[in-house]
């Protein structure tokens, strides 16, 4: 960030009173761009309409420590390393057709006169219509045209409900337990950080957009196994929802197991924090999740239980059966039909051969260890 490409006159910033800083006016011009209307501000990151161009958004990052504590160097760096661990995720996962990742197309930094850097990032606009699975229809305005939402939250407001679906909610943790099996963790996993939406496509029939990257957490181990383990065990203390003590009680438990393990773990060893600048005393997941009832059930369940709730998710997703079988196969990846390795694909392992889905046998091969599974993985 000691390079800038725009240099903006004051005129082109105004101060705002609520977040106590400074932000790019509307209609201003970066380069090729010109900004449109403020659609909303976070803890760092301010976001604006493109203007002329409803496919992408405009987030801009002051590039500079901010007086809630907040760092935007640190968000941009966070957002980098989250976003390449999830199109890395896309690129090699069997469920790949139930998530997407909101695509970045320009990266630039801009200072006023006063030398004040800030980040602008122009991304995919992820809005998409409301579809009310309880009513069966398309939302609309008064004037026809479809309602409009970019992350779970709105979607339920329009909704007039408070929970997601069932198979939404086990859309989002087939994602999640895909991030653990691969040693990452999500550590901000609430509605206004991700979509969800119908997608025919999709074996669940929803497909979950990510759009916010700042909180994906590689954890350490020794080997694929354990950091799968380690993985899996914080995501389901760090979605549980329990209040500070449990949870401080129930994350100490897991230091103190792999401290034992290690020999020299403390805390924050627990996760490999190259460029991550994070505090696992408070990086639990926001309680505003306490009404998603749907979610901590499937948060809960073993590797058993929750392969058989996938499992009969394929029964009743009418999406899902609708499409051909070399559709299906071309959409979700490499899969392997036939007795125990029918789960194969819910793993995310990819063997170089494409066949339909074939479930039997899930919950047993769900039921071995980690390393029985891929010894036997191995020599297919």
């Amino acid at each position: 960030f000691n390079k800038f490409e725009h240099q903006l006159s004051s005129k082109a910033f105004e101060f705002s009173q609520e977040s106590g800083r400074k932000l790019v006016k509307p209609g201003t011009q970066i380069g090729n761009l010109k900004i449109g209307k403020r659609l909303g501000q976070g803890g760092v990151s301010t976001v604006y309409k493109v203007a002329g161009d409803n496919s992408k958004v405009v987030k801009i990052v002051p590039l500079r420590q901010m007086s809630n504590g907040f760092d935007g160097r640190e968000q941009i760096l966070d957002q980098a390393i989250g976003r390449k661990i999830l199109n890395d995720l896309k690129d090699t996962s069997a469920n790949s057709d139930i998530f997407d990742v909101a695509k970045q197309s320009e990266l630039k930094v801009i200072r006023d006169e006063s030398g004040e850097m800030f980040a602008v990032s122009v991304e995919q606009n992820i809005s998409k219509p409301i579809f009310d699975p309880v009513k069966k229809t398309w939302l609309t305005n008064p004037d026809g045209s479809k309602k409009m939402a970019s992350n779970a939250a709105e979607r339920l407001n329009e909704r007039g409900v408070r929970n997601l679906t069932s198979k939404e909610e086990l859309t989002i943790n087939i994602a999640i337990r895909d991030l653990n099996k691969r040693g990452i963790v999500w550590t901000d996993n609430k509605l206004e950080n991700f979509d969800i939406v119908p997608d025919s496509l999709s074996k669940t029939g929803y497909k979950v957009m990510f759009f916010d990257f700042d909180a994906f957490r590689p954890v350490k181990g020794a080997n694929a196994a354990e950091r799968f383990t380690l993985a899996r065990r914080m995501q389901r203390v760090l979605d549980s929802n329990d209040g500070g003590a449990d949870y401080s009680k129930k994350m100490g438990k897991i230091v103190s197991d792999y401290s034992a393990q290690h020999k020299a773990f403390r805390s924050n060893d627990l996760y490999d924090l190259t460029g991550f600048p994070f505090n696992m005393a408070t990086g639990k997941t926001p309680r505003v999740n306490l009404q998603r009832g749907q979610m901590r059930v499937f948060n809960e369940m073993d590797e058993t239980q929750f392969a058989k709730a996938v499992q009969d998710s394929y029964k009743i997703s009418p999406g899902w059966k609708q499409t051909s079988k070399l559709q299906r196969a071309k959409t979700v990846g490499k899969w392997v039909a036939g007795g125990t390795v029918g789960a194969v694909a819910i793993l995310g392992i990819s063997t170089g051969v494409a066949y339909a889905i074939d479930p039997a046998g899930v919950a047993q091969f769900f039921s071995e260890p980690v390393d029985t599974i891929e010894q036997r993985l191995s020599g297919l």
